[in-house]
């Protein structure tokens, strides 16, 4: 169709932005878990038996993506402050994450 992927970047995630958004989520369908390691965000999902986590990469503008075609883009709400809840796109699917204990 001619539809150019768009370009995903690898930009530096700081660390309150890290400890912002770690936590435990669950959308209804999935229950999973944001962590960070290293510098880097993780995503991962239990009921994805032998999906390993997935790395979300800082897209800026606090927007987060995995690598990998059909790329997952993800945000935390609200943009400052404690985050109550992530928000994730994949295709035209659009789900909402509560943060849970």
């Amino acid at each position: 169709m001619g539809v150019q992927e768009p370009e995903l970047y690898d930009l530096p995630i700081s660390a309150e932005t890290l400890d912002r958004v770690v936590g435990n989520y669950d959308d209804g369908l999935f229950k999973f878990r944001v962590s960070g390691d290293a510098g880097q965000l993780y995503i991962h999902v239990p009921e994805f038996v032998g999906k390993p986590r997935r790395r979300l990469q800082y897209q800026g503008d606090g927007i987060f993506a995995t690598p990998e075609p059909g790329m997952i883009r993800a945000w935390f709400e609200p943009a400052t402050g404690n985050v109550g809840r992530v928000v994730w796109e994949w295709g035209e699917l659009r789900a909402y994450g509560r943060r849970i204990p």
